[in-house]
């Protein structure tokens, strides 16, 4: 689809940690994004991850998994890849083949030696990374602590070279007991969730698109100013990357390495002239899931606290005004499993779907708008709520009637409003995101003309101005173009001033 605003195909960038590795990276380069570099960018950035297994009997073991797709983040992936699952499995499917083939009955007892020979052999198996646990150690004392993973009737046979027919069906229990203990730590840990919450991002992002090329950093969490200046601010070839919104997977909480990192990331963004998207952590809130955050009824009184001093003095920068961070992850509904993504990617992916369809992103990146598409989200605050954590400058996505409101975090402190307050919907127009957005691409028209021809008609012709829309003025230093949005924010079209 030709963009009928003629702005063009925009750049963005994604910063995360794609890899799975710990610490600084060697190289801080981006990755184009799109459906034709999807395959092999599982090669680039070979993701990995290694997850810490407690079982009963033996000592804890490292099973170190790489994926190759989204495939392996699958149960169906992770048997392939960890030996242990692939024992258990390929026992399950044994004993259910001798139960299709063999009608056994308690009068009729079957000798196990094939089951259990397997497993002896199994558990003197072992790789560089991942070691098959001694299922003889684990199953010994499965009925001595009641609490521990029990697995009383593996034990009985080890103990005796007959079993009873009818047992089969335990021991299969007993299999999928113990399959099902290490699926769940895995899908557990932390990183692996990151991780495959990150690749399943870049799915949701991996879409033809001609509005935005989407870039993509791995990078580690302290490493995201380095990032963002390395490439986009003073590389070290001295030609900065072109760049139009950036957002990104981590979230912040009020450390002070977070504040720090927000504080010059935000002044990166606004010497860019660039929305930068972010996700607010529980910690933030003083909550350690999600799901706490949602159980908070005074956000207001919350952030008006002395220890949260230092969060109102960085929210009352310049540079806060691009700063833009999320609340409530979302799932995709087509996906299976459903796993939680970072908002972020949300908020910037309805900008690119706005554009697509040739529609300025305007009252949908205001202060209200409406979810477009089928996505379910973690959290289901009610007004009070969306509005307490808009006022408080957080962009939030909620279910009641699939609405959400965006704004920077330097709303509250350059408004003052409290939040049971009615406020001046034009007071709240230049904190949103598609007011930021729209004056980026304004500043960066201005600095990029040649200075051949009309301006105002370079103006018009890309943002798909009326000669009413463009005014001459004098300003302090000089003439200066007063130019209305193309769009209404809360049914006001806004001013920007270039000069």
């Amino acid at each position: 689809m030709t963009s009928k605003l003629n702005i063009g195909t925009l750049n963005a960038v994604c910063f995360g940690n794609f890899s799975g590795k710990t610490g600084q990276r060697p190289d801080l380069t981006p990755h184009l994004l799109t459906p034709n570099t999807w395959e092999s960018l599982w090669m680039d950035l070979q993701p990995h991850t290694s997850v810490v297994i407690a079982l009963p009997g033996v000592s804890d073991f490292n099973v170190s998994i790489r994926f190759r797709s989204l495939r392996d983040f699958s149960e169906k992936g992770l048997v392939q890849t960890i030996p242990i699952l692939q024992v258990t499995r390929e026992l399950r499917e044994i004993i259910a083949q001798t139960n299709a083939e063999n009608t056994l009955t308690k009068e009729h007892p079957v000798f196990s030696r094939p089951e259990i020979a397997l497993i002896q052999k199994a558990c003197g198996t072992q790789t560089d990374e991942n070691v098959v646990v001694d299922l003889l150690s684990m199953v010994d004392i499965g009925e001595e602590e009641e609490e521990s993973l029990s697995l009383k009737y593996l034990l009985k046979v080890f103990n005796s070279p007959v079993y009873d027919g009818h047992q089969r069906e335990k021991v299969l229990y007993d299999l999928t007991t113990l399959e099902g203990e290490i699926f769940k730590q895995i899908y557990k840990d932390n990183q692996f969730q990151e991780l495959h919450a990150a690749w399943q991002t870049l799915k949701f992002w991996a879409k033809k698109s001609n509005a935005i090329k989407l870039e993509l950093v791995d990078c580690d969490r302290s490493e995201l100013c380095d990032a963002m200046y390395l490439n986009y601010i003073k590389p070290d070839d001295g030609k900065p990357r072109p760049l139009d919104l950036a957002f990104t997977l981590y979230s912040f909480d009020q450390s002070e390495e977070a504040r720090h990192q927000l504080l010059y990331l935000g002044k990166m963004a606004e010497s860019l002239s660039v929305p930068f998207l972010g996700n607010a952590a529980p910690a933030l809130f003083g909550a350690k899931t999600e799901k706490r955050v949602g159980h908070i009824r005074d956000y207001s009184g919350k952030f008006s606290r002395p220890e949260y001093a230092k969060w109102r003095k960085l929210r009352d920068e310049s540079g806060s005004n691009w700063i833009f961070l999320f609340v409530n992850s979302f799932t995709l509904l087509t996906e299976d499993p459903r796993i939680w993504l970072p908002s972020s990617a949300w908020g910037a992916g309805l900008l690119r779907y706005l554009l697509d369809l040739d529609i300025w992103p305007g009252e949908l990146l205001g202060p209200y708008g409406r979810m477009e598409y089928g996505e379910e989200v973690l959290l289901n605050l009610d007004d009070a709520q969306v509005n307490d954590l808009g006022y408080n400058g957080f962009c939030i996505l909620t279910k009641e009637g699939e609405s959400l409101r965006i704004s920077s975090m330097n709303c509250i402190a350059s408004l003052r409003i409290p939040s049971h307050a009615q406020s001046d919907a034009s007071a709240i127009v230049p904190f949103t995101l598609a007011y930021r957005f729209f004056s980026g691409l304004c500043a960066r028209t201005f600095s990029s003309f040649s200075g051949e021809g009309d301006f105002t008609e370079t103006l018009k012709q890309k943002f798909n101005l009326e000669d009413e829309d463009i005014k001459v003025e004098e300003g302090d230093n000089g003439p200066v173009i007063r130019i209305t949005a193309p769009f209404g924010i809360f049914g006001i079209r806004p001013d920007f001033i270039i000069g």
